[in-house]
């Protein structure tokens, strides 16, 4: 498996639906490799590290990261796994989610479908 912390990140706010595909952005299905997860959080990417997905699962909201916002998460989650190396999938994801704003970010991307 190739590290994830050599991967970049980002969430483009395009003005069509990253999800869906659009030539700039990996299609949801192509987001295959499990990265890690819990009961309440995902964290899927595509084969070669260039996109990523980060779901929250109770609310069933989707983010879709690449570019310089994938290396922006990518650099929170490193720091959270250094920092707190006690926490678990979900605790990890669920800060990032929280503080990082991606609650925001999805309810976004839904609205450009």
């Amino acid at each position: 498996m190739v590290p994830h912390a050599m991967a970049q990140l980002q969430i483009s706010p395009s003005a069509e639906h990253p999800l869906r595909g659009n030539g700039n952005m990996a299609e949801i299905d192509q987001l295959n490799v499990f990265v890690e997860g819990g009961e309440e959080y995902e964290l899927r990417s595509n084969e070669d590290n260039s996109a990523y997905t980060l779901h929250f699962k109770s609310e069933n909201q989707i983010v879709s990261l690449q570019g310089e916002d994938l290396a922006s998460f990518l650099k929170e989650y490193n720091l959270i796994k250094v920092q707190y190396p006690q926490y678990g999938a979900d605790q990890r994801l669920a800060q990032i989610w929280d503080q990082g704003g991606y609650s925001w970010l999805a309810a976004g991307q839904e609205g450009e479908e």
